[in-house]
């Protein structure tokens, strides 16, 4: 059965035209819920726009302002039937799949009609925006957490160079067990192929006693 998320848009916006997930990233609780669904694994990931209905993260669109909010009931009867034909042409069919809705009551009840309550999940449900964001932080895992999106561009040559000065920081004023943790994960980091970020992330998912150096680190690569 596949698992699929929904992300609702925000009305906080770049003010140039983005990916998807980078245009509504002016939303700390977009930022969250982005974060959180990442780390449920999904099959697949979704923005409900208001303007744009169905988009995936990466598709790029330019700043606009309009929300569901706005809309009479019969206009958001016909985005979610729009947004439902869309879902449907993504191969996805609701009797077989989970449905994790990550967003707005409003983004939520158009579709409720075209999806079985059986593969409704919807863990927000009921919470006021501040209970939202406390609900989260709880949720979201420490590194999903630090890692911010100036972080996630930084080249790999470049986030090597931050790691070896940080492990000379941490060498002259951390702990013995900081410096052992770090001597750990020095190696995978140097000699591995892939981006840092995603090394970093399987390195504390994998092993959770390196994961507050980890987070030392990512937090350090934050205010630099």
């Amino acid at each position: 059965m596949e698992k699929i998320v929904f992300l609702s848009c925000t009305k906080s916006k770049t003010s140039y035209p983005a990916p998807a997930q980078e245009l509504y990233s002016a939303s700390p609780m977009f930022q969250k819920t982005l974060a959180y669904g990442k780390s449920l694994e999904p099959d697949r990931m979704y923005i409900l726009s208001a303007k744009h209905h169905l988009v995936p993260l990466g598709k790029k669109l330019s700043p606009y302002d309009l929300t569901l909010k706005e809309m009479p009931k019969d206009e958001k009867d016909e985005w979610g039937r729009i947004t439902f034909n869309q879902i449907k042409s993504k191969g996805i069919n609701p009797e077989d799949s989970k449905f994790i809705f990550l967003a707005g009551d409003e983004y939520i009840k158009p579709l409720l009609p075209y999806i079985p309550s059986k593969n409704v999940i919807n863990p927000m449900k009921g919470k006021r925006f501040g209970e939202r964001l406390k609900w989260l932080n709880t949720k979201i895992d420490n590194i999903m957490e630090i890692i911010k999106e100036g972080i996630m561009k930084l080249s790999k040559s470049k986030m090597l160079e931050s790691f070896n000065t940080f492990k000379n920081d941490i060498e002259d004023y951390g702990t013995e067990e900081d410096i052992k943790n770090l001597e750990d994960i020095s190696t995978p980091l140097n000699e591995s192929e892939g981006d840092v970020s995603s090394i970093l992330k399987e390195i504390s998912k994998k092993s959770p006693r390196h994961k507050n150096i980890i987070k030392e680190f990512l937090n350090y690569l934050n205010n630099i």
